[in-house]
């Protein structure tokens, strides 16, 4: 597949790029000697740019060697280096996810390869890095392009064409063109509507032209030779060059019968939240409308089931869809409302007499209802598992059907069913690895986790539902956060204290009660501290929209993956695919 090999061509060997040009890079012989001993990656102290530069040209010398098993055990061993400051180690998780792709691609199952979630973990990890914003364009748009093509081996593909959009957007990044040119038009085999062939296909081939066209100034000869071999590529620009043109698709105006409607629906469109796989494709240009719905499918007809109960699925997939429209709409509503933008209180929140925390805890309407959309949003994923439990009819034993165990006939043996193991439904496939982007159980190993994001989701949820959860004005409790300092000071004060009271000796008896009495008012006092710790959880007001945005963000795709992969389903039943 061209976009396999392309991934690896160019940009699986490519690590030493990732720091300054004008840096000093080591000769061979001396990275060589350093890179001998086993003591690699494991020195207590923080490293710098040469040994950062170290890495990279053994991480080079490494893929081009095609040594898989040195690759691994390098990247193992280097895995728990700390660097100096946030912008180099951004660096070396760039180095770390490109690594892990590189292996990935020796690895043909992508139910049970864990080295392809990794590569996702690390490019993540390197986007979270306050220091990522410090490097340089290229830099950022390749990670975006990398970690584009690391979803794509996950099955994530409109995850990662949005990735790859990102790097284009960003510089032209020519290899984006070309790796979502290829996703777009692969997708174009598995959309459900003629307008969306149409437009998937449209796209493709102004993006592949592009590359196609000027493909001996954009890239490598390797590259180039793989392109001119490509006749699945070439047939398709081909074959459009040949038909007849249609115009072009045009921005359409936010329709809507009110001012507020008009702007809802803009928003949607500039946030890319329709559940419509071809928003993804053409960006803000799609219609402003949820477009997608359940695929038709087929079934036996069977007098024991009535007519409605025949549209069980499509009204399941309804309600979810439902369910996701209004707390999208909520959500918008919560930030745009009155007493957001002007910070007032509603008067159904008025003489509620409630304590001041001094946290600066917010009490407000807006704040609710964005509790309520994070409710909704969280549910809908344990929905899709029921829905692929009833069409799939995979008999789950659980009373309580839950969207991170369903893929698994023994979750604590991380034994998957062999339905999925023997699918070849990229869909299911992606909503598996997204499954994985949800943490809804402390039980699970947190390296089972893709993104440290997902702690945080699982937080927020089962605080806010079981517990105490509190969102507070960002600005003012940072301030007010600083002067708490004091407490720190005074912990260890009285750790200290206490240990010299249990380390001393037995005093005379009249005097033991007093000591006593002191060591264990010192223990009550820690034993407090630690049984109120995180209780309540308490989160800024922005660590809540953008947690609930981005809830929001993998809701939608998994509406769309789980449409797209039942339709892929019922192309098997009459031979389409």
């Amino acid at each position: 597949m061209l976009l396999k090999a392309f991934f690896l061509l160019q940009f699986g060997s490519q690590a030493t790029n990732l720091h300054n040009q004008e840096s000093r890079v080591m000769p061979w012989k001396e990275v060589g000697k350093m890179l001998e001993g086993d003591d690699i990656g494991l020195d207590a102290k923080k490293l710098g740019e040469s040994e950062l530069n170290i890495y990279a040209e053994k991480m080079d010398s490494l893929i081009a060697s095609g040594n898989i098993i040195r690759l691994k055990e390098f990247l193992v061993k280097i895995e728990p280096c700390v660097f100096l400051n946030s912008q180099l180690q951004s660096n070396f998780y760039y180095i770390l996810g490109t690594g892990y792709s590189k292996v990935a691609e020796n690895f043909a199952e992508r139910w049970i390869d864990e080295w392809a979630g990794k590569s996702v973990k690390y490019f993540r990890k390197a986007m979270y890095e306050e220091g990522f914003v410090k490097l340089t364009e290229e830099m950022i748009s390749r990670t975006y392009a990398n970690y584009g093509f690391a979803l794509g081996m996950l099955g994530r593909s409109l995850e990662s064409i949005s990735e790859l959009s990102r790097a284009i957007e960003l510089n032209g990044c020519p290899e984006a063109m070309l790796g979502k040119g290829m996703a777009l038009l692969k997708l174009s085999t598995e959309v459900t509507e003629e307008n969306e062939i149409y437009h998937f296909q449209h796209e493709a081939y102004r993006l592949l032209s592009h590359v196609y066209k000027n493909r001996l100034d954009l890239f490598e000869q390797d590259i180039i030779s793989i392109m001119e071999r490509d006749s699945y590529v070439i047939g398709f620009l081909q074959w459009w060059d040949s038909k007849p043109q249609e115009d072009d698709y045009e921005d359409p105006p936010a329709k809507g019968r009110s001012k507020l409607e008009r702007r809802y629906k803009r928003w949607c469109a500039e946030e890319n939240l329709y559940i419509d796989s071809l928003s993804d494709a053409i960006g803000a240009k799609a219609g402003m409308e949820d477009f997608l719905c359940f695929p038709d499918y087929m079934y036996e007809y069977n007098p024991l089931i009535s007519s409605a109960q025949s549209l069980t699925f499509s009204a399941a997939f309804s309600e979810i869809k439902h369910q996701f429209a209004f707390a999208r709409f909520n959500y918008f509503d919560a930030i745009s409302c009155r007493e957001a933008s002007l910070e007032k209180t509603h008067f159904s929140d008025e003489k509620l007499h409630l304590t001041n925390s001094l946290d600066y805890c917010i009490y407000r309407r807006d704040i609710e209802m964005m509790k309520v959309s994070f409710r909704l949003l969280y549910s809908c994923f344990d929905k899709i598992a029921m829905l692929l439990n009833k069409y799939l009819m995979l008999e789950f034993k659980s009373n309580k059907i839950d969207f991170r165990k369903i893929w698994y006939a023994n979750i604590d043996k991380k034994q998957h069913r062999e339905f999925f193991l023997h699918s070849k439904n990229g869909f299911f496939l992606a909503l598996y690895w997204l499954s994985r982007d949800i943490n809804d159980s402390e039980e699970t190993g947190h390296g089972y986790w893709l993104d440290e994001n997902a702690e945080k989701l699982a937080d927020i949820r089962n605080k806010m539902e079981h517990q105490g959860f509190r969102v507070v004005i960002d600005d003012l409790y940072k301030i007010t956060s600083s002067f708490d300092d004091h407490q720190e000071s005074a912990k260890r004060k009285i750790f200290y204290e206490r240990d010299l009271l249990r380390q001393q000796p037995l005093p005379p008896e009249d005097q033991n009660l007093e000591a006593s009495s002191r060591l264990s008012r010192l223990d009550g006092f820690i034993k407090e501290s630690d049984f109120l710790k995180g209780y309540p959880l308490i989160i800024t007001d922005r660590e809540m929209r953008s947690q609930t945005m981005r809830l929001m963000r993998l809701v939608r795709y998994a509406i769309i993956y789980t449409a797209l992969g039942i339709h892929h389903e019922e192309k098997k039943k009459i031979g389409m695919d």
